[in-house]
């Protein structure tokens, strides 16, 4: 999920209480076809439920926790459990609560969101109607719209980006950053990429790209299906360049921190694992000694955690972080995002880690307030 999360926001996060509910199960054994430990979480859920209701902002992680759910008591199929999911959203919608949707998520923009989320029966409203859709883009904080936001405060005119969606340039495109190099073939959507990056890794094609690439002012990680060689090791070298020319280095930025990410499941129910943003990221960096560091705009970095708690005069969300909550499905970036600022978090376990890694979890920044099954289950 190169976490860019302040050692001393986590240190001081650190000292609240948290709590894990329900059981455990051995460490080398997998879990049952209904998993121990799961009516405990339940259980315990009935006594704390009431100071989760008190709350009056929540803030959903999306990917594992509301869309691409597998079940782990392996008794519901996806579909319908998504369905309840989307029912208690509606509910929390109708009582007034205030509801962010928070993704590390950066091949859509927000609009791109909304209609995903509104198709799957999430209550905007009528969003033909300007102040819906205006109140509902404000709900919706992508890694997309972060990165974007970030390099135009940062002064970035012309970022090499590389990503194999269009979602990041649409919101570059938003805050007037046009002039960027891209990996993406944007005139051509069969292609998806340009073949001038699909080529091996050798000094021949880093020659043949330097000319175009020499004045770039920042690299951006997107999440590319098509990472290789030859990407991973121009954009090593631009940032080289960059530090030996005598001018101000270029920063290395990803849109998030993630190192992985579930992009289903097997037959027999294995979690297929996905490379994540802040992987791909690492790629770049671990090119240098000591490794370079990267700006993540996604969670759990401090850009977003601003961005959140700021008041909206600041151009923030003005969250209050005593009153609001993040429920995800992953330690690194969704629980530990939490610890940082001070909001409670809740653990579902219908996405990346399971109720068991999180009952393993020593490090108490990376512990959760609460943990479920699924959000269904609120």
């Amino acid at each position: 999920s190169s976490r860019v999360v302040s050692a001393a926001i986590l240190d001081a996060a650190a000292g609240r209480s948290s709590q894990v509910m329900g059981g455990g199960i051995g460490k080398n054994k997998r879990p049952s076809k209904m998993a121990p430990g799961m009516d405990g979480l339940r259980k315990a859920w009935k006594a704390e439920r009431k100071h989760f209701d008190k709350l009056s902002t929540l803030i959903f992680d999306c990917d594992g926790v509301i869309w691409n759910v597998q079940d782990p008591d392996h008794k519901e199929e996806p579909p319908a459990l998504q369905g309840r999911i989307v029912a208690r959203i509606n509910d929390l919608i109708k009582k007034g609560k205030r509801v962010l949707f928070l993704t590390n998520n950066s091949h859509a923009t927000r609009k791109g969101f909304i209609d995903k989320l509104a198709k799957m029966g999430v209550s905007f409203g009528d969003l033909e109607d300007v102040e819906v859709m205006e109140r509902a883009l404000a709900s919706i904080v992508t890694a997309g719209f972060t990165t974007a936001k970030f390099l135009k405060q940062e002064g970035i005119k012309r970022p090499f980006v590389i990503t194999s969606t269009d979602g990041l340039l649409e919101e570059l495109n938003a805050v007037g950053i046009t002039d960027y190099i891209t990996t993406l073939d944007t005139e051509d959507e069969a292609k998806g990429q340009k073949e001038k990056y699909l080529q091996p890794f050798n000094k021949e094609a880093i020659d043949a790209l330097l000319e175009e690439h020499k004045d770039c002012d920042a690299v951006i990680m997107g999440w590319d299906f098509h990472l290789s060689a030859l990407k991973i090791g121009l954009a090593a070298n631009l940032l080289r360049w960059s530090m030996e020319d005598g001018q101000k280095p270029i920063p290395l930025v990803a849109c998030s921190s993630d190192s992985s990410g579930v992009l289903g499941s097997t037959a027999d129910g294995r979690k297929i694992r996905a490379i994540g943003n802040g992987a791909m990221g690492q790629a770049v960096a671990q090119c240098f000694d000591p490794p370079l560091e990267q700006i993540t705009c996604g969670k759990p970095s401090d850009t977003l955690l601003k961005l959140l708690l700021d008041a909206p005069e600041a151009g923030g969300y003005g969250v209050d972080k005593d009153s609001a909550v993040m429920i995800g499905d992953t330690i690194e970036t969704d629980i530990a995002f939490a610890n940082s600022g001070g909001l409670k978090s809740l653990l579902v376990c219908t996405g990346v880690n399971s109720r068991e890694e999180m009952e393993r979890e020593q490090d108490p920044r990376r512990k959760s307030t609460w943990m479920l099954p699924s959000f269904a289950e609120v």
